[in-house]
């Protein structure tokens, strides 16, 4: 159960339709067996589905459900889950069977309990205070697997350096609780911009970076293009005391670089090069070196 998006998501099942198995998700509707079972103290045991008034979930009725036990999972009074046992005619559940579901249900919620611990843990050790982004580390170890993986089956992939222009000067002006402000709200957008399987990640101070996997040079730097209008546009119309921007340097593998390092480096030149030629600009490295040659042969 996860809290936040009030959803069910399955954990495993067995016995059940193929179309049945692929409903990853499970919404709560308000009135539905599923919030009957969460609100409840003690598992609820229903012997025939015609006589009891909330069996109402859609899914179940379509797989022909006639009787079950659903024991909530719950530790420290916060739900973790449910535990269904199913049948698919009707019959009565004896004490026996009731006694040894309850014990595998607090079992049950203590393994789910302390995995989300674990992955909490680890989400916090890879994730920047402030903007809720991967952290530089995680960032990095990230960057050489892509490449590696890049490297292994000749695709492409993209990293975007991104710098909040005149941070400092900012903060000089409108003080660190504003200015932490400020990078949340950029943090946001750009996060906002990306994939799923993009890694956007705070490098460090007012710079960010994004890893962009399966993109080329021309992708990525449609996406930066993307992202700085929206800074722009976002955060010089509202009220954070005088327009912010960003400039980004875009550069792609294996192209404009052999290996993570010098891919670093390309894309932090191209960062350099924007914010040298007047800030709020995106520079991609083999790009704009193209777009130079042109313009010299004109």
């Amino acid at each position: 159960y996860d809290e936040a998006s009030d959803e069910m998501y399955f954990g495993a099942a067995k016995g059940f339709s193929e179309g049945f198995m692929k409903a990853q998700v499970w919404r709560i509707r308000k009135g539905g067996l599923i919030e009957q079972i969460l609100n409840a103290d003690e598992p609820v045991i229903v012997s025939d589905s015609k006589n009891y008034e909330y069996f109402n979930s859609p899914t179940l009725v379509k797989e022909k459900i006639k009787s079950l036990i659903a024991v909530p999972l719950k530790t420290e009074g916060k739900i973790q889950g449910i535990l269904f046992v199913d049948d698919f005619k009707v019959r009565d559940f004896d004490e026996a069977e009731l006694s040894i579901l309850s014990l595998l249900g607090n079992m049950a919620a203590l393994a789910i309990q302390k995995t989300k611990i674990l992955e909490s843990t680890k989400q916090l050790a890879i994730t920047d205070e402030l903007t809720h982004l991967y952290n530089l580390r995680h960032f990095l170890d990230r960057l050489d697997k892509e490449i590696n993986r890049s490297k292994r089956y000749h695709r492409p992939v993209s990293l975007a350096m991104i710098d909040i222009d005149f941070f400092k000067k900012y903060n000089d002006n409108f003080g660190h609780q504003e200015g932490n402000k400020v990078l949340k709200k950029v943090a946001l957008i750009i996060q906002k911009q990306t994939r799923d399987n993009d890694v956007v990640a705070r490098f460090g101070g007012e710079e960010f970076s994004v890893i962009m996997p399966e993109t080329n040079a021309k992708r990525a730097h449609q996406y930066a293009e993307r992202a700085r209008k929206k800074v722009e546009t976002e955060l010089c119309e509202d009220k954070f005391g005088e327009c912010v921007t960003i400039s980004i340097g875009v550069a792609s593998f294996p192209h404009d670089a052999e290996n993570a390092t010098d891919l670093l480096e390309r894309a932090d030149e191209a960062l350099y090069a924007a914010k040298k030629d007047g800030r709020n600009k995106v520079k991609s490295c083999k790009l704009d070196k193209q777009l130079e040659l042109y313009d010299e042969k004109l």
